[in-house]
């Protein structure tokens, strides 16, 4: 039996990474929503912080898509669902997508 070329990050981040980046990007890209953070929260952490911190992740996500790309490439992985996923969960997802390279390396 082959080792199995694509799997799931666990489920607590397939659930707290879309929304934390749902919430950031509300704050970023709605200014009612923003001026309610401020109200709320603006003192600790301010709006524009938040839109910097979802833009840089936006980028960091982008990145580690190309090195999804990258690995699935090398290791007959199927590229466009890891891609997908690595642009939903980030670093979560190419932890994942490691372990499952070091598993085919292994099996062959």
């Amino acid at each position: 039996m082959s080792a199995p070329r694509f799997a799931s990050p666990p489920q607590p981040f397939r659930t707290t990474v879309p929304i934390s980046m749902a919430v950031m990007g509300a704050v970023a890209m709605h200014p009612g929503v923003a001026k309610r953070w401020d109200a709320a929260l603006g003192s600790k952490l301010s709006s524009d912080k938040v839109k910097a911190i979802w833009w840089a992740t936006i980028g960091l996500h982008i990145l580690e898509a190309r090195s999804a790309a990258k690995l699935a490439t090398a290791h007959d992985m199927p590229v466009g669902r890891w891609v997908a996923q690595t642009m939903a969960y980030g670093v979560f997802s190419l932890s994942v997508q490691r372990r499952v390279a070091r598993d085919l390396d292994s099996a062959s």
